[in-house]
């Protein structure tokens, strides 16, 4: 099965959050054949759209999170006040990060 490409280039983009966590994950780096192995990327530098969505400031402008916290358990008060919202773009792993980090 083949990954969608991308119009984006490998060269025009940074994944240094990719390769902390994984670092952080596996203890082992992510090295640039790995891109092609993932099917973040083919042989000729093009990005796929799971590689684009990984870069550091991902290009894909619908990859954004909404968060919010909501007053109350359940809806039975009858008061649907959001305490606090927040949205955030950019990478897959950023939104990951960010979300959690919202959530906690």
């Amino acid at each position: 099965m083949s990954s969608l490409l991308s119009a984006y280039k490998f060269c025009d983009y940074a994944f240094t959050k990719l390769h902390t966590v994984y670092r952080k994950q596996t203890g082992s780096e992510f090295e640039e054949n790995d891109f092609i192995s993932f099917d973040l990327m083919d042989k000729e530098g093009n990005l796929t759209n799971a590689g684009a969505l990984l870069a550091d400031e991902s290009p894909i402008r619908q990859s954004r999170l909404f968060c919010t916290r909501w007053n109350g358990l359940d809806k039975a008060s009858g008061v649907m006040e959001a305490w606090d919202d927040k949205e955030y773009e950019g990478s897959l792993i950023s939104l990951l990060q960010n979300g959690t980090e919202f959530a906690i």
